[in-house]
């Protein structure tokens, strides 16, 4: 498993659906997945199919479908169910949560042999020592069951162990007034350490009987430092828009339209990405895939819609940010970050970039700069400069993005400012997205910070428990408790 690299996503979920192949190909392809050295990128949410895209299911008249571990279908798209069974629920009658409302399906984790396990199939390779947060959406089942409703999750390594500390189980109170079109969907979520291996996600419900939690939108990010890092908070004044429908210019010092980024000096090019969108046709309860903007950019590996392009109108950009170190970080002057960002050049270039009596581009690569400067000593914590982003062969809907990595000290600084300059001439130049700087954790401490918050954690649950329960639990209880006592009186008047 140490051979299951960092792959960009679309990459491969363009071109290949799992569902569509034979159990043998799927096979294959599994193990390609394994062996195969992908190109170097770090994908935003390492969790294939977090939304449990199943295009070879159509609903019909029961928006309903069984995923038993013992059945015919014992799985959706790079995941299993192992245990128990679990259910696909179509949106088009039960809406799903805001954060996916493009989706098709989320998953009951209960069905009718009971409650469900099921888990991933490998993530893409984890950073090492890096944060991440695992979130989903739950929602209870509108249809009954019982008031309290749980479910466990955990992360595993290729080994079978635990990522520890383990998370506590999230608990969720049903809501009477909640309907198939009226979901009370909760965001939740838990912390675990990268290994620099593959990990998986365990998921199991805690509810016994037919009736569990909901699942949708399942994602795992790492710890981003950077705010806005990949540039998809857009503040547009009126009147401003994208011209020819694809990218907006910004030149300096006017305002960037990127809250927390600043342009210095020169000009840049705010740009849309042909993001690989999924849609329900017309009649069809199926997804298709396509390109939603013919003229734009592939998306970086974060899928967003929107990237940054460091060159515009024949000059050359510079754009900046600030970032804090967490109040809870490591003192140790040694104490490591990393920076990643996606990058790769405008190819236009290729057949721009050319002067007076040539036939041949004279430019094919993209070249940036970048530096990292502490706010509190004023030193130089990092500077760099990348050239290899090699135009040829690629087109806009293939730029071959790659993620590049650079570590880097804060041993006395709190907060830097990193820049970033294009060192390409012209009007078109390299392109910047997903801009990342975690910190790298010290296994040890980091693991004693979050079993004592998870102990916090339960313990106040424990003690407010009785507290959180509505009062129609309390009443049965008292009821229960009632009736057992006068059943006992009649029983020992009865001798």
């Amino acid at each position: 498993m140490e051979r299951c690299k960092q792959r960009l996503p679309h990459r491969i979920e363009r071109h290949v659906d799992p569902c569509a192949c034979s159990p043998l190909c799927m096979t294959v392809m599994v193990v390609l997945l394994l062996l195969i050295d992908g190109v170097e990128c770090d994908a935003a949410n390492l969790l294939r199919n977090g939304d449990f895209i199943d295009i070879k299911i159509q609903f019909q008249s029961y928006p309903m479908q069984d995923v038993l571990a013992h059945g015919v279908k014992s799985g959706l798209p790079y995941w299993t169910c192992v245990h128990g069974g679990v259910q696909l629920w179509d949106t088009q009658i039960y809406n799903p949560p805001i954060a996916v409302a493009n989706a098709t399906y989320i998953v009951h984790m209960n069905s009718r042999v009971g409650g469900g396990h099921i888990v991933s199939m490998p993530m893409y390779t984890s950073r090492e020592n890096a944060e991440y947060v695992v979130s989903m959406s739950l929602a209870c089942n509108p249809h009954g069951g019982p008031r309290r409703q749980s479910l466990q999750a955990i992360v595993f390594d290729d080994q079978g162990k635990e990522i520890v500390p383990k998370p506590s189980p999230f608990v969720l109170m049903s809501n009477p007034n909640s309907s198939m079109d009226n979901l009370d969907w909760m965001r939740v979520s838990f912390k675990t350490l990268g290994t620099g291996k593959c990990l998986y996600l365990y998921l199991m419900s805690l509810v016994r009987g037919y009736y569990g939690l909901l699942v949708a939108n399942i994602q795992v990010n790492i710890v981003n430092l950077v705010e806005n890092g990949s540039f998809e908070k857009l503040i547009l004044p009126a009147g401003t828009g994208f011209a020819s429908g694809h990218d907006l210019v910004v030149t300096a010092p006017d305002k960037f339209y990127c809250p927390h980024w600043n342009v210095e000096s020169g000009k840049v090019r705010v740009a849309m990405t042909g993001s690989t969108i999924r849609v329900t046709e017309p009649g069809r309860r199926r997804y298709g895939f396509f390109m939603d903007n013919e003229y734009a950019f592939q998306s970086a590996t974060d899928g967003g819609r929107y990237t940054v392009e460091l060159n515009a109108g024949l000059l050359q950009g510079v754009i900046s940010t600030m970032f804090w170190v967490p109040s809870n970080s490591s003192s140790d002057k040694d104490h490591e970050y990393v920076l990643l960002f996606d990058t790769a050049a405008n190819p236009i270039l290729e057949y721009a970039q050319l002067l007076p009596g040539e036939e041949s581009p004279v430019f094919r690569f993209g070249k940036m700069k970048i530096n990292i400067m502490g706010s509190e000593s004023g030193k130089v914590l990092l500077e760099n400069e990348y050239e290899n982003m090699n135009t040829s062969g690629f087109e806009k809907s293939n730029l071959g993005w790659l993620t590049r990595n650079y570590t880097f000290k804060m041993p006395a600084d709190k907060s830097a400012k990193i820049t970033f300059s294009s060192l390409t001439k012209g009007s078109y130049g390299p392109l910047l997205d997903n801009v990342v700087i975690y910190e790298v954790k010290d296994k040890d401490q980091w693991r004693k910070e979050c079993t004592a918050a998870i102990n916090a954690e339960a313990n106040t649950n424990t003690s407010g428990s009785d507290k959180e329960r509505p009062p129609v639990i309390v009443a049965e209880k008292l009821a229960v408790l009632v009736m057992t006592k006068v059943l006992f009186l009649v029983v020992v008047s009865m001798r």
